[in-house]
């Protein structure tokens, strides 16, 4: 995989999942101010599904002379979700759902989970996605 290829990937995979596809296209964080786009989101659709940037690619260059470089890239899918918003799946098996979907994926990793509510009943869950990337030199 390259590193362009990270957000289409973890896109494909929650497209795969039927009970997750309603949900897209998802928000590609691009350093705007996206929060009418995620309102608009969860008063239609209950949940919003948004992709950090690539935060790190952390770059393996123990092996010199295969004619590539392995890094560990990552970055986070952002899982907005509006309880009062009828949706199915829902809470714990939405995030589970997700889970599901993209570590079906061989190139893809869930390595943390969090998941918060604020006063409001709303909740934000992050997964930190990883993948393996090979930079050829």
């Amino acid at each position: 995989m390259k590193l362009q290829d990270v957000h289409a990937s973890i896109i494909a995979q929650l497209a795969a999942a039927p009970a997750l596809a309603p949900y897209l296209p998802a928000i590609i964080e691009d350093g705007n101010d996206r929060e009418a786009d995620i309102l608009a989101a969860l008063a239609t659709k209950g949940v919003c599904f948004a992709l950090t940037d690539i935060e790190s690619a952390i770059v393996d260059n123990s092996t010199p002379g295969l004619g590539c470089a392995a890094a560990k890239a990552s970055a986070q899918l952002l899982i907005f979700e509006d309880p009062a918003t009828t949706h199915s799946p829902a809470g714990l098996v939405l995030l589970d759902s997700v889970v599901r979907a993209i570590i079906s994926s061989r190139e893809l990793q869930v390595e943390n989970l969090s998941r918060f509510s604020n006063e409001k009943g709303g909740v934000l869950c992050v997964a930190d996605i990883s993948a393996t990337i090979l930079f050829e030199t």
